[in-house]
């Protein structure tokens, strides 16, 4: 948002200097700019380093006016290139992190099944024990009465 606003406020800004300064800064007009449309038309293609060539300013003051309008075109194309690698990155980052919580909550659900596992392994072990010494018991019974 903020660099969207940074480049709209800088062609809307560099195309009315350009659009003042070349229609009456001069005591030649410059006929190409004479629409403020071109103007922005002009600074768009400027500050993307694209420099069509169908206008041109030719009062030194538009030029440095364009030199500065280049010079800000590669700093606002250098800060939405960090912006996106930034956000692409993050993203990658965030999927790392999502694949690990995943990770870890499918070892939590496997770490679960296995104590449910020993747990049923436990008690089946313990109700077969009981059954073991109660019949021991039984026969124990069963021999010191004489049967």
């Amino acid at each position: 948002m903020f660099v969207t606003c940074l480049v709209l406020i800088n062609i809307l800004m560099n195309s009315f200097l350009i659009y003042i300064w070349e229609r009456v800064g001069e005591n030649y007009p410059n006929q190409n700019f004479d629409n403020f449309f071109i103007c922005i038309w002009f600074c768009i293609v400027t500050m993307t380093t694209l420099g069509y060539g169908e206008y041109t300013p030719t009062s030194i003051i538009g030029r440095i006016i364009c030199v500065y309008i280049i010079l800000i075109g590669i700093i606002v194309i250098s800060m939405i290139t960090v912006i996106l690698t930034e956000i692409f990155i993050i993203r990658n980052a965030e999927q790392r992190i999502y694949d690990a919580l995943e990770l870890v909550d499918y070892k939590d659900k496997i770490n679960n099944k296995i104590k449910e596992l020993v747990v049923k392994t436990m008690k089946f072990y313990k109700n077969l024990l009981i059954k073991y010494r109660k019949k021991k018991s039984k026969n124990l019974n069963e021999i010191g009465n004489g049967n």
